[in-house]
């Protein structure tokens, strides 16, 4: 049974329904356009944005109008880890931080060390028949590589946007260094870049997958000429926990200074901006991935790494315990399937098994994560998690898991932090700012799931997601 909405995802709901609704965008179907379905083998597009909380999904009109309006968005998704290069590296493998042993943004050296390359879903699918393509950011820590991971065909890798000199950055193309000037901006590179090979396809014959993975909206804020100005002036958000007024609920560690005006007014501008960019770009391989496949059989999936905190609690960027750099957009948008907008509880580990579902093809080992593809389907599991985890226990040193049983009267986050011995509970149903956390609340049971949601993997990581 499908779970009830709680008062926070009514809210969603309502914003979006004036924006999401209103058209769909879609190409004309080619006649008898197959339908996406377990094991049909689509041709996938998938979109991985970097630090996007998913509030700001509502300026992307491509992505509202055309993925989110006849596609699955889904209300309560999370990422693993808040932080780009190890949630990209649970993405790849459908397995939690702890499992990988990926913590920080020294990202690729411990996934490609701990002998994860070759586990991928990417390579299951080259495996199983693909063509494969990444146009953008793979991980953080290549640090200038010409290797090119396996199952990968054509391979134009994107450094981090923070790791460019003073006049360019240097492009992975094919396994070839490529000097590129600042001037040239590096998510607009990798769509142009892109669009030709999408062109080239013949999916009828060969399905394809490709990864655009844009650095936008990352710091530093550079948008095009043609939305550099769209935002300006943009001032912070008006929400109750932008310079937190109280911060006496939260642990000594979290007892900071407010942010500046100014600060938070470059990242809402530079943020929106970027993701004004993203979203023509992303309309132009929406457009390729339709024509070539006629929209049959086609499916396009649209997530960020993280989210990021623009003052909220008086904290700035990603890696942080609360909402805005937990909660992520997740979207998924296949050919003849119910646009709909599921409450259930989703993680970036789940993105693995998913995509493996559609395509037909085998795992290459065991996850931690689910399937979302009954849901997408438009199917109601027989039971589904209740909490799902998410862990930065190597950069702010804290776990948490996020609790959502709405009929059972339980919509909460529990946060533990591991350098600092006063933990945090947010009853999200009527705090959903996380003004007022209640500490007393957290009981011996739920430090117990924590524990092993935390060393746990697998099939038994999972079965802690189900326990009452």
């Amino acid at each position: 049974m499908e779970t009830p909405l709680t008062r926070k995802d009514a809210l969603k709901l309502g914003a979006a329904a004036g924006v999401a609704f209103s058209a769909t965008g879609l190409l004309p179907r080619a006649a008898k356009a197959a339908s996406v379905g377990a094991g049909s083998k689509p041709s996938i597009l998938l979109i991985v944005v970097d630090d996007m909380p998913d509030r700001l999904l509502e300026v992307m009109e491509t992505v509202r109008d055309r993925l989110i309006a006849p596609g699955t968005r889904f209300l309560n998704a999370y990422t693993a880890i808040p932080l780009c290069g190890p949630n990209r590296a649970a993405i790849l493998s459908g397995r939690f931080p702890h499992t990988t042993k990926v913590t920080t943004n020294s990202a690729w050296q411990a996934f490609s060390a701990g002998g994860h390359e070759a586990f991928t879903f990417v390579k299951a699918l080259n495996d199983a028949g693909y063509d494969t393509a990444l146009f953008g950011k793979y991980m953080n820590g290549r640090g200038g590589s010409t290797s090119i991971p396996p199952g990968w065909d054509r391979w134009f890798e994107l450094p981090g946007s923070s790791t460019h000199s003073s006049t360019g950055y240097v492009v992975n193309d094919q396994g070839t260094n490529v000097s590129y000037p600042n001037t040239k901006n590096d998510s607009q590179l990798a769509y142009e870049k892109a669009l030709p090979w999408i062109n080239s396809r013949t999916p009828a014959s060969r399905p394809f997958f490709i990864q655009y993975s844009p650095t936008n909206p990352h710091t530093p804020y550079t948008p095009t000429a043609a939305h550099a100005h769209d935002y300006d002036p943009e001032l912070p958000r008006n929400v109750p926990s932008i310079n937190e007024a109280d911060m006496s609920d939260k642990p000594a560690k979290m007892q900071k200074g407010t942010v500046s005006v100014a600060t938070m007014a470059n990242a809402e501008e530079g943020m929106r901006e970027e993701l004004e960019d993203t979203d023509d770009f992303i309309a132009g391989l929406i457009d390729a991935a339709e024509a070539v496949t006629g929209n049959s059989n086609l499916l396009v999936i649209f997530h960020s790494d993280n989210g990021f905190q623009a003052g909220e609690h008086r904290l700035m960027n990603k890696s942080w315990q609360y909402q805005e750099s937990v909660e992520i957009p997740l979207i998924m948008r296949g050919t003849g399937l119910p646009a709909q907008q599921p409450t259930q509880l989703v993680s970036s580990v789940d993105i693995y098994g998913t995509i493996l579902n559609f395509a037909g093809a085998s795992p290459l080992r065991t996850f931690d994560g689910r399937s979302l593809h009954e849901i997408v389907l438009g199917i109601q599991p027989a039971s589904w998690r209740k909490r799902v985890l998410i862990e930065n226990p190597n950069v702010k040193y804290w776990q948490m898991y996020r609790e959502f049983q709405p009929a059972a009267g339980k919509d909460f986050a529990f946060i533990r932090h591991l350098n600092d011995p006063k933990p945090e509970y947010y009853n999200l149903t009527v705090d959903p700012y996380q003004l007022a956390s209640k500490p007393a609340m957290v009981t011996a049971a739920m430090r117990s799931k924590l524990d092993r949601l935390t060393s746990l993997t697998g099939a038994n990581l999972r079965a802690v997601e189900v326990e009452a």
